[in-house]
C-alpha cells in the first residue's frame, strides 16, 4: 500500500470540510452546542448544562416520535 501524500490528505480534508459546510448551510444537519458535547464527553456535572441537555434530548425524541407516527401510522384494526 502506498503512503498517502500530504497534498492528498489536505485535499481529502478540504473536501470533507466543504461537504459539512454544505450540509450546515442546507439545514440538513443539526448542530450541537459545544457545552453539551463537553458535558457528554467529559462527564462534567454542571447542573444547568445537564438539565438543558436532558430537555434537548427529550425534545428531539418527541420530534422523532411525531415524524415516525406520520411516516408509519399504526394500522387500523377492524372490530370483530
Amino acid at each position: 500500500m502506498d503512503p498517502i501524500s500530504e497534498p492528498d490528505i489536505e485535499a481529502a480534508w478540504s473536501a470533507e470540510i466543504e461537504r459539512r459546510l454544505v450540509e450546515i448551510d442546507a439545514g440538513t444537519v443539526e448542530l450541537i452546542p459545544s457545552d453539551y458535547v463537553r458535558a457528554e464527553l467529559f462527564g462534567e456535572s454542571d447542573p444547568e448544562v445537564q438539565e438543558t441537555w436532558t430537555a434537548e434530548v427529550e425534545r428531539r425524541q418527541s420530534e422523532i416520535e411525531k415524524v415516525a407516527s406520520l411516516c408509519f401510522p399504526a394500522p387500523k384494526l377492524s372490530p370483530n
